[in-house]
């Protein structure tokens, strides 16, 4: 069984190594082999030399500085592929995976076709952060509901990229990452292309990895300057609003209208918007 890690990164260099080392740790079924591609987006804090120089034997491809997550999740599963493997593992650099993560997410895997998506905790609260969530009519939708691991397998129809086993059957199927996207919706439109191609998305009993939650994102925080909210609203980091919308019209249609709306408010109302979001909570 041979499988391939994917992993970008960009000035992270501690939180970088000790994912790899993490990654390292985990046991491996018996005659499977783990493959490294890690795409280091023109770091200049010397990411890249000390993981040439701690893990030599990791395929470390540089990049430009412009590929962002997904165009660097792009070009390291491309890479992959190339050399051919049973699984892609796709893995962020800020999450630490637990020694039994990938075992568990591999016994999970369905013999025929399907997503195993991993679970991610904060590491002091062990709160869920990041994962699957349900939907409220079991398709797909941008309302999503956490699901919790449990100890047995479950559904669900909307997936975070931190820690995600891609079986080969579903490239084949499916293709990798979409080049619409620069950094952000990657994950939840392949997943939502899976779900299309009626490939299911399964999560795996137990947490398979710690990582902290995001903070909220500064082009709808009411905290950051109406200016800076412009600006993050078609940056990369930001919404990329004009990615957004091709996104949602893939999958949604001519409703991208009304989401579209609802983002504007978010942008120039953001007191606003959580208001109403704390009192539907």
């Amino acid at each position: 069984m041979k499988i391939a890690t994917l992993l970008t990164c960009h000035n992270r260099k501690k939180q970088t190594l000790a994912c790899l080392e993490a990654l390292y740790q985990n046991r491996l079924p018996r005659e499977s082999t783990l493959d490294v591609f890690l795409v280091d987006d023109g770091s200049t804090d010397g990411t890249e030399q000390a993981v040439r120089d701690l893990y030599p034997q990791v395929n470390v491809i540089t990049g430009d500085g412009k590929l962002y997550w997904n165009g660097g999740m792009r070009v390291a599963f491309a890479a992959a592929l190339e050399k051919g493997f049973d699984y892609y593992l796709w893995l962020n650099d800020d999450t630490l995976l637990k020694p039994e993560a990938i075992h568990e997410m591999l016994e999970t895997a369905p013999k025929d076709m399907g997503i195993i998506v991993g679970s991610c905790q904060d590491p002091v609260t062990g709160t869920w952060t990041y994962g699957g969530r349900s939907t409220p009519h079991g398709g797909k939708s941008l309302t999503g509901t956490p699901v919790i691991p449990s100890n047995a397998p479950q559904r669900c129809q909307q997936m975070n990229g931190n820690v995600v086993l891609v079986p080969h059957t579903v490239v084949e199927r499916i293709g990798i990452l979409s080049e619409k996207y620069t950094h952000a919706i990657g994950d939840f439109d392949y997943g939502f292309r899976a779900l299309d191609a009626g490939i299911s998305l399964i999560i795996p009993p137990h947490y398979q990895a710690t990582c902290s939650a995001n903070p909220l994102s500064e082009w709808c925080n009411p905290a950051t300057p109406l200016r800076k909210r412009l600006a993050l609203f078609i940056d990369p980091k930001g919404i990329n609003f004009p990615e957004f919308m091709v996104f949602c019209y893939r999958h949604f249609g001519i409703k991208c209208i009304l989401t579209g709306s609802k983002v504007l408010i978010r942008l120039f109302l953001p007191r606003l918007w959580l208001k109403k979001a704390g009192n539907r909570a």
